[in-house]
C-alpha cells in the first residue's frame, strides 16, 4: 500500500486487514508523512500489516517495531 500521510493509520490498517482477508500472502505500506497520532501505533500492531516504512519528514520516536524509517 502506498499513500501520501498516516495519521491514525485506521484506513491504512482497515485495508491491509481486508488485503488479508482477501487472500494477500503479506501486506506491506509506505508513506511519506508518518504523522503516527492518537491511536497509530496500536492500530499499527493490532493490525495484520507487516511493515509501515516511512521518510524522516517527521522527526519522532516510532513506538512500534513495524515502522521503519
Amino acid at each position: 500500500l502506498v499513500d501520501d500521510m498516516v495519521d491514525t493509520a485506521g484506513t491504512l490498517t482497515r485495508a491491509a486487514d481486508l488485503m488479508m482477508e482477501n487472500g494477500a500472502n503479506s501486506v506491506r505500506a509506505c508513506c511519506t508523512h508518518g504523522i503516527l497520532s492518537g491511536s497509530a501505533y496500536e492500530r499499527i500492531n493490532n493490525s495484520q500489516l507487516s511493515e509501515l516504512i516511512v521518510t524522516d519528514t517527521l522527526r519522532k520516536e516510532h513506538k512500534s517495531d513495524k515502522v521503519k524509517v
